[in-house]
């Protein structure tokens, strides 16, 4: 459905699944071409000489429950993470945050719940709210812009994001899917790539790789990233404001697992 600032979604959450009904990593039944993906990541790279100022990453400074940063150095982290945006925000979004004088760290998690529930109370800031972000930019072009458009559900928030050789997103939250699907499609990686997801007792631990296929990823579960390897992790990020394109997907099983104690000295425990 198209996205209404000023609309309250509870009947609509009701209808739709959550974490708990999803896999920790779906693979859906649609697959890309990689070859033509990986033809226009080097263009793309090699014309992206200047900051991307349509970047949505440099507008989420988001906190915790406790007032720390969402991921640890996320400042520094997400200059280099969001390298290449193909969505920014529509002008209805724009021109709301521009009236709110309340920063966006005065959010708690609790009120950012509660205003993507309800868009028209005081909770709600259009900066947080990747459903806004569905204006293409001026990267999305060619085959990319084809695969944007090729979904039942509408597409936004989707970037080219990177990991660079060493670098780890610490254990984190996102929102769940019953208000955004995430999907990561790795264009190049490495098999020292590795994502983890909660369980009870441990993290269970996922390679994705780079062969066309697109990778539901269930963000409401806590979660991390690292690339261990020696080269960066490209991958294409699309975020979907609904859930009829993970129909039928499979889930996808776990390489390996860490336990709560193992974790304990992980790069991405922090």
């Amino acid at each position: 459905m198209l996205h209404k600032i000023g609309y309250n979604y509870r009947e609509v959450l009701k209808t739709r699944k959550n974490k708990k009904d999803f896999p920790d990593v779906g693979r859906l039944l649609k697959v890309l071409d990689i070859e033509k993906l990986q033809s226009q990541l080097k263009y793309l790279v090699s014309l992206n000489n200047e900051i991307d100022t349509n970047s949505t990453e440099t507008r989420y400074g988001l906190n915790k429950k406790d007032g720390t940063k969402f991921i640890n150095d996320y400042d520094t982290f997400i200059v280099n993470y969001s390298n290449i945006t193909f969505h920014k925000m529509t002008q209805e979004a724009t021109d709301l945050a521009e009236k709110i004088n309340r920063s966006l760290e005065e959010y708690s998690p609790l009120d950012r719940l509660k205003g993507m529930v309800d868009t028209s109370s005081r909770f709600y800031h259009p900066y947080y709210d990747e459903r806004n972000y569905t204006e293409y930019t001026d990267f999305a072009d060619g085959y990319i812009k084809e695969v944007l458009k090729d979904f039942k559900s509408i597409s936004c928030r989707s970037a080219i994001v990177v990991l660079k050789p060493g670098q780890a997103i610490t254990k984190h939250f996102d929102i769940g899917p019953e208000y955004i699907i995430r999907l990561q499609i790795p264009i190049i990686t490495n098999e020292k790539c590795i994502m983890g997801f909660k369980s009870a007792t441990g993290w269970n631990t996922y390679h994705l790789p780079a062969d066309g296929g697109m990778y539901a990823v269930n963000a409401g579960l806590e979660h991390w990233a690292i690339n261990a390897g020696n080269t960066s992790r490209y991958h294409l990020r699309i975020c979907l404001t609904s859930q009829e394109d993970t129909e039928g997907m499979l889930a996808l099983s776990p390489i390996g697992f860490i336990s709560d104690q193992e974790f304990t000295n992980h790069a991405c425990e922090k």
